[in-house]
């Protein structure tokens, strides 16, 4: 086997194999098979000599080639999370989590804030300052639709850092929902300050005030279990008398959790005509996201009595649920925009 086949064939090699190879390996390949025995004259214990050599550099070479590419890409690929770990050091994030409720003799209302602030540094080292902010405030009347209806309403609601205002000509239902956001560059509330509401229909007024209600803490929420004593049913998880669902074990990030919830509520029917709301918000991140919007409502059936007849509940959904990553996270649960209860869990890996 002369050196002109042998090049070729590592060549070959090289080209089935799509590896793009260093200057180094080059040239400690060209080195090697230059230093190989010319073709003529060489004395015949020089060919096992030749062979051996040859048969080490067609196995030493793609080896050579991939150990070289893979421990590059392994370097680029520490440094990169080196790089992003330095970055998250330099960033500091303050989270404004709030529900604020009240009412009057008529009216009873929520307010929701959740806000972010992120404080990082610039490649100058100057301090730079991002912020988000979202809000739902939420007014219902305590009476009968009857009460009401056709009438006239105006309603305003103020905090220290802004305000919203709301009217109808003639009243057909009994909530009234305003929304905003996520909008950027806005100031935070303090949970310390009120929400001021007016209320004006039908020639009255209501004024009253919203305080936090300091449910927004992040204590894992306990089970508790059902009202059965068959040992049927899992435990559940939530606040009786507002929202469970039905505990089914540890929720792993990434992973599809099956469960039921279920809901009470004076106004509440099997099939209230809204969409169920998950939003879960995690606690070291402030990310928040919708998990789950359905409108599933399940029938009951007078000839089976199931959790939600043992429960009296009053609505109750099958649902799947998915979080993204391991961490405290608060599933706030809502029906249309009104606000039922939030639920503290731990997700696992």
């Amino acid at each position: 086997m002369d050196r002109s086949k042998f090049d070729d064939s590592i060549k070959k090699i090289i080209h089935d194999k799509e590896f793009e190879v260093p200057f180094e390996v080059k040239h400690k390949v060209s080195q090697t098979l230059s230093n190989l025995p010319k073709r003529n004259k060489r004395p015949s214990f020089t060919r096992p000599l030749k062979y051996l050599l040859s048969g080490a550099v067609s196995i030493l070479l793609p080896i050579g080639v991939i150990y070289y590419l893979t421990n590059e890409n392994i370097l680029s690929l520490n440094e990169s999370q080196h790089a992003g770990e330095e970055r998250g050091k330099e960033e500091d994030v303050v989270i404004h989590d709030y529900l604020f409720t009240g009412e009057s003799e008529h009216w009873q209302a929520t307010y929701e804030f959740f806000g972010k602030g992120i404080f990082s540094k610039t490649e100058n080292g100057n301090l730079d300052y991002e912020s988000e902010s979202e809000s739902l405030f939420y007014l219902e009347y305590k009476g009968d639709l009857t009460e009401i209806e056709g009438k006239p309403i105006t309603y305003r609601f103020e905090t220290n850092t802004g305000a919203g205002d709301g009217s109808l000509d003639e009243i057909h239902q009994k909530s009234f929902s305003h929304h905003s956001g996520p909008n950027g560059g806005t100031a935070m509330m303090q949970e310390s300050e009120p929400v001021e509401v007016t209320v004006e229909w039908d020639g009255k007024q209501d004024s009253f005030q919203l305080y936090s209600d300091g449910t927004r803490n992040w204590r894992i929420t306990p089970t508790f279990p059902p009202p059965s004593d068959d040992g049927h049913y899992s435990n559940l998880r939530g606040l009786k008398g507002k929202a469970v669902y039905i505990d089914t074990g540890e929720m792993k990030a990434g992973e599809a959790y099956k469960t039921r919830w279920f809901f009470w509520g004076d106004d509440l029917t099997e099939s209230p005509g809204e969409q169920l709301k998950i939003t879960a918000t995690q606690k070291d991140t402030g990310r928040r996201e919708i998990i789950t919007r359905s409108n599933g409502w399940e029938i009951s059936n007078p000839q089976y009595k199931d959790l939600k007849e043992v429960l009296n509940a009053q609505a109750s959904q099958h649902v799947m649920m998915t979080l993204p990553s391991p961490g405290f996270w608060r599933l706030d649960a809502h029906i249309g925009n009104k606000y039922y209860a939030s639920i503290v869990i731990e997700v696992k890996k």
